[in-house]
């Protein structure tokens, strides 16, 4: 604030967000990555959620396939939860679902590791910061003050 007549040190300025970001500097494109054909074509629809927990939505008989694919090829930036389990086990807070939960969360809920994010073709916005994994920074809030 430029102007001294406003400034009396009994106003507190607050900037706060509702989350952290992290950096998001790698993009494995199912749709395009050789190695990632079994889980692309596992899957009846595009990926729910976001590139940093993709809800995998797949064909009957086709699980371990991706479970597989993930683990052989892609251990380095992703891993996978089964979606039952990753409600069951309070992995979006501990509180009760939604009974729809279970049926919109997926077969499979994809884990971008840290710097990593996914994306198929549906998705065509790939910024570079990002939240909604489970890296510390990612859970901080950030808040800014200033008393004027």
């Amino acid at each position: 604030v430029s102007n001294p007549s406003v400034q009396d040190d009994k106003t507190l300025i607050l900037f706060a967000a509702d989350h952290g970001h992290h950096d998001v500097s790698h993009n494995l494109q199912l749709h395009l990555d050789d190695k990632a054909r079994p889980i692309y074509e596992a899957m009846r629809m595009s990926a729910g959620g976001t590139g940093r927990l993709n809800y995998l939505y797949l064909r009957e008989g086709y699980k371990q396939q991706v479970i597989d694919a993930v683990e052989a090829n892609f251990g380095d930036c992703l891993t996978w939860v089964d979606g039952l389990q990753a409600l069951e086990s309070g992995l979006f807070g501990n509180h009760l679902a939604h009974p729809e939960a279970e049926f919109r969360i997926g077969d499979i809920v994809l884990v971008a590791r840290q710097g990593w994010s996914t994306n198929d073709q549906s998705r065509k916005n790939t910024p570079r910061s990002r939240h909604g994994g489970l890296m510390e920074d990612e859970m901080l809030v950030p808040l800014l003050w200033k008393q004027i």
